[in-house]
């Protein structure tokens, strides 16, 4: 190999590249070029772009505020002169505020007062807004606590009134039975004894054995 041909695997070859593409995702077609070169100047814009007015005064104004009194100050002397010390309130309790008051400059064009009022408005709405909840939420406690008193009133009075029923049936039943054995009964005197009682008093027992009957059954199924 002559000293005139280069070497391929030599780092000039290397060296002669063009590097300007130093991003890892190339832009291939002509409409990803164009959005990324509208984009580099919205933020090339962006940059260059000199504030407004207002920006900067409210800069101006943050800065000031957040920046202590220097020592060199005339107030500042001043009030050392009558007492104050760096670091502690105002006053001789030493209660006051050690950070200067916020100033809450207006950029709104309303009228004075009208924003802290409109504040009052949508609070007290708030507030009514909660306290309805709160009125639904009790209102919707009461009626379901109605209700299931209502149910459980409703169950008591069905099971009452199936229980009337089972002794209805059963003092029907006893009935038919007690009348059969007391027919059968006073046959057999009258055939056998010839005795005869007096219809009042077996209406009385017949009445007195029911109320009986009746009593046993109650607490049987109570």
């Amino acid at each position: 190999m002559s000293d005139s041909d280069e070497d391929y695997m030599s780092d000039k070859l290397l060296a002669g590249c063009d590097t300007g593409v130093t991003n890892p995702g190339l832009l291939f077609n002509r409409s990803q070029k164009r959005t990324h070169e509208q984009y580099k100047q919205k933020l090339d814009e962006k940059v260059k772009k000199p504030k407004t007015y207002h920006e900067q005064e409210k800069e101006a104004r943050e800065k000031g505020l957040s920046t202590a009194i220097s020592s060199d100050n005339i107030g500042f002397k001043l009030l050392q002169k009558m007492g104050y010390k760096e670091g502690k309130s105002l006053g001789k309790n030493d209660s006051g505020i050690k950070e200067p008051i916020n100033v809450a400059l207006k950029e709104s064009t309303s009228g004075v007062g009208r924003e802290k009022h409109i504040d009052d408005i949508v609070k007290k709405k708030s507030e009514l807004q909660k306290e309805h909840l709160q009125n639904r939420e009790k209102e919707y406690l009461a009626a379901r606590q109605k209700r299931n008193t209502w149910n459980l009133l409703r169950s008591d009075f069905f099971k009452s009134q199936r229980t009337c029923e089972e002794l209805d049936e059963r003092e029907v039943s006893f009935v038919k039975h007690f009348e059969i054995i007391r027919i059968f009964f006073f046959r057999v005197l009258k055939s056998h004894y010839g005795l005869s009682f007096g219809v009042s008093k077996l209406q009385n027992q017949l009445k007195t054995l029911l109320l009986q009957k009746k009593v046993i059954l109650t607490l049987k199924i109570l």
